[in-house]
């Protein structure tokens, strides 16, 4: 990332779900302003005045994605310095007994997690990837209690 501070919009969103302990206070919510797609991102990585070609760097990622799947399958985390690692973590239930546990029964699901990085100048969590924005607040949102009820 730049040496520069780039302004992060926000708005400030009210909670409304009625059984909530946080009821009634106002958050800041981040503004998602579109999401790039993998041609996007490898465009706006080319256009930092780099040597590569959009093509290069798109196929170079698409490459990172699978071999990533590839060593997370085979319990293998993969850190990317400067970004953060990426591991494996099972979705399910457990038994109520070691005899009785059939990891087919129990397992729903595998995730690949992502830890971001946390080496001193290369944060990229908490305060320190905060420091690196100027937050820009947009406007308060109200949302009806039927929105938030889940």
């Amino acid at each position: 990332m730049a040496n520069k501070r780039i302004a992060m919009q926000y708005d400030v969103k009210q909670n409304l779900v009625k059984n909530s302990k946080m009821f009634g206070k106002w958050y800041a919510q981040p503004v998602i302003n579109n999401t790039l797609n993998l041609k996007g991102f490898a465009q706006h990585i080319a256009s930092h005045n780099g040597t590569y070609k959009t093509s290069t760097i798109k196929g170079v990622i698409e490459e990172m994605v699978e071999c990533l799947g590839e060593m997370v399958m085979q319990g293998v985390g993969v850190k990317l310095d400067g970004l953060g690692t990426f591991y494996p973590t099972f979705e399910g239930t457990g038994s109520m007994t070691l005899e009785d546990y059939d990891v087919n029964t129990f397992v729903k699901g595998i995730h690949i997690r992502f830890l971001p990085e946390n080496a001193k100048d290369e944060e990229l969590t908490s305060r320190k990837f905060m420091s690196k924005c100027v937050l820009k607040r947009r406007f308060p949102v109200s949302t009806s209690t039927t929105e938030n009820e889940d």
